[in-house]
Formats: structure tokens, C-alpha cells, sequence
């Protein structure tokens, strides 16, 4: 069986996503009532999404949108629950704009198709709001070659924690030692694999692609993982690694 990460791995993200996103969330909480201005909410909104992740990465418990907003207008005098219909909507609007700048990398589809008649297929994927997750798998047509779909914002367990990789391992329904997992971070796909007791592979294809949609020709220098993993740059090279080319 074969589990995959998803940003930076099966599709990438254009680099302005984050602050066309930001503009729709501001934008919505004004029309919502609330009278904030767009530097200062973002500046006060990062610092607290930023404080919010970190102690997710602690634990490796997920964390939730609601609770960065809610924080957030906190700060500038509103008080109200993170469950309240205003962030709800505001997050799923923040997120359909994030989805638009969404894309496949090259060959995916392709790819996958060569493995699912040979391999269980899985994908783990880090994220604090599932929906936009599933929206993005189904839009962009992943859906149908995936046996298993585990999204930290639905288990409420973060890579690189064992935790999560063990729900992986149990949807798949083989032994660990049967599992691969391809992932570009490091610490939280590749040392997080293996100490879970799977078999991970490095990929730098999603990243290298994501700086040459921004116009960047050199590739990045990549921190290599300790001890070393199996690295791809490209889904021709994860096909001669499987096959054992």
C-alpha cells in the first residue's frame, strides 16, 4: 500500500492563495458587522494562527479556524463563541478562494491510475478544515484512486504523530512494513513515517513545481532527512523506484 501527503506532494498551491483568501475573509466579517481593518486584523490573525499551530505541533492535536477567528475578533472587542454562523461562514469562504488557486501537479492523475491496480492507495494530509480538503480531492479528480482519505481535522491527529500514521495503517488494513508513505516535509512526512513504521520516500516535485509557477528556475536547496530516505523529483521516478529500476 502506498499513503500519500497532499500539499506539496500530489498538488501545490499558488503562492498568492494565502492573501487572496485573507482579502475574502475580511471582507466577509465586514459585511458581517465587524469593523476591522484589513492590515491590522491579518497582522493580529497570523500572530494568533501562528500561537494556535504551534501548540498543535506540540501535541499533535489538530487546532480549528473557528478558534484563530474568534481569538482574533476577540482582540478587537468581540466576544462570541467560535461555533457562531458569522466564522462559519467566513471560513468556508476563506477557503473556497484558497481552493481556486488549488492545482494538480503534472502526471498526478496519470500516475495514480498506474497504481491502483497494483497498490492499496491512502492519503494523510495535515489540515485543520476537512471540507476544504475533500472539496479539493473531488474537484480536482483524486477522489476515485483514493481507498482511504485521513484528514487531521476530522481524526484530530497531526503528523508526524504516531497516532495519526496507526489510523493509516488501520484503514489500509495491512502491515505497516507493507506501507509506503511520500511526503516533502522532512520531519513531519519522512521522520514521521518511519518512526511510526512505515516505508517513506521523500518527493521534492511538489516544491520545486510550486517555485517555477512563481518564477523561480533555480531549485530550492532541500534539507535531506536523517537517516537518508528515498527521494523523487518526479512520478517517473517514484514508477522506477517501485518497480525497482
Amino acid at each position: 500500500a502506498i499513503g500519500f501527503d497532499l500539499f506539496d506532494t500530489l498538488i501545490v498551491t499558488e503562492h498568492s492563495a494565502r492573501e487572496y483568501a485573507l482579502e475574502r475573509l475580511v471582507d466577509i466579517l465586514r459585511g458581517n458587522g465587524f469593523a476591522v481593518e484589513f492590515d491590522e486584523f491579518v497582522d493580529a490573525y497570523l500572530a494568533i494562527c501562528r500561537q494556535h499551530i504551534l501548540q498543535a505541533r506540540l501535541n499533535n492535536r489538530e487546532t480549528h479556524n473557528s478558534y484563530w477567528i474568534r481569538d482574533t475578533l476577540l482582540r478587537f472587542g468581540y466576544d462570541l463563541p467560535a461555533e457562531d454562523p458569522r466564522i462559519s461562514e467566513t471560513i468556508q469562504v476563506y477557503f473556497q478562494e484558497f481552493i481556486n488557486y488549488t492545482r494538480l501537479l503534472p502526471g498526478t492523475l496519470e500516475m495514480l491510475a498506474e497504481l491502483k491496480p497494483r497498490y492499496r492507495l491512502g492519503l494523510l494530509s495535515n489540515f485543520t478544515y476537512a471540507p476544504a480538503v475533500r472539496n479539493i480531492i473531488n474537484q480536482l479528480g483524486l477522489q476515485p484512486y483514493l481507498d482511504v482519505v485521513l484528514i487531521s481535522g476530522d481524526t484530530g491527529h497531526r503528523k508526524p504523530g504516531s497516532i495519526a500514521f496507526g489510523k493509516l495503517v488501520e484503514a489500509l488494513q495491512l502491515p505497516r512494513q507493507q506501507v509506503a508513505y511520500i511526503g516533502d516535509n522532512p520531519d513531519t512526512d519522512i521522520k514521521g513515517a518511519r518512526e511510526a513504521g512505515l516505508q517513506p520516500i521523500l518527493t521534492t516535485y511538489g516544491r520545486n513545481f510550486r517555485n517555477q509557477l512563481a518564477g523561480k528556475l533555480v531549485k530550492v536547496p532541500y534539507p535531506e532527512p536523517e537517516p537518508p530516505a528515498p527521494r523523487i523529483d518526479s512520478w517517473e521516478e517514484l514508477l522506477e523506484l517501485l518497480n525497482g529500476k
